[in-house]
């Protein structure tokens, strides 16, 4: 016997190896993309945006925060070594709450923002709230997948788990489009004053999976490859 069918499944791993291969090489064409984006100039941000097109695209824009619209998204964990960790000695919680809160532009239109990050002590804090109009600069953003638990938002009891940028517009009556505020734009440094929320500091969040992908596939192309030569010399005895 030499194989027969059981060649297709070499053939095949390898194929998809190969395949996996080429889509890391576009991922990572497509990152370097959005990292470039992060340093572009802000423009005027002008609706409709099409947030999966212009995701990373900085934009900024005047307007109101409507903080009685505030939704808080959590708990989330402030990472270690993230910006604004040296402002959390004295006991300040690690774990908290992201705030997104609705902006009515210049232009009448109501957008949402995500301000950034609140400890769990500061939820109800209103020292954040913004009562004069201001300017934002920021970065276009999708919203979240539903959180891996699968446990749904809860609007009527302000209960948010992800970002889930159509239930949270419908909430509020505003455009699907979110603005993630960041750090280094020094239109948010009077923000960043403040202390909470904690700005971001930019930077692309794409999943790439491929090149653990394209060594599993290969992996398995040499592993069925060697079964099928062993199978071949044991049956010549």
């Amino acid at each position: 016997m030499n194989g027969g069918f059981l060649w297709a499944i070499p053939t095949t791993t390898f194929g998809l190896g190969v395949w996996q291969t080429y889509r890391l090489q576009w991922k990572l064409g497509l990152i370097e993309q959005m990292e470039q984006r992060l340093h572009m100039p802000p423009k005027q941000l002008e609706l409709p945006v099409d947030s999966s097109a212009d995701q990373f695209v900085p934009v900024k824009c005047k307007g109101r925060f409507e903080h009685e619209k505030e939704m808080l998204v959590g708990l989330r964990t402030r990472v270690s070594g993230e910006p604004g960790q040296a402002m959390m000695g004295g006991g300040v919680s690690k774990v908290g709450y992201l705030v997104i809160t609705p902006f009515k532009t210049q232009s009448n239109q109501r957008i949402l923002v995500n301000r950034g990050w609140v400890p769990r002590q500061d939820k109800s804090n209103t020292a954040r709230y913004e009562t004069e109009e201001v300017e934002i600069t920021g970065i276009i953003r999708q919203g979240e997948q539903q959180s891996v638990l699968g446990v749904p938002n809860a609007p009527e009891r302000r209960e948010w788990i992800t970002i889930d940028t159509n239930q949270m517009s419908s909430w509020t009556d505003a455009e699907p489009v979110l603005i993630e505020m960041t750090q280094e734009r020094n239109e948010n440094l009077q923000f960043k004053r403040k202390g909470f929320p904690l700005l971001k500091e930019p930077h692309v969040e794409l999943s790439n999976n491929h090149l653990g992908y394209a060594i599993t596939w290969f992996g398995l192309c040499i592993a069925s490859t060697a079964m099928i030569l062993r199978k071949r010399r044991i049956s010549r005895w």
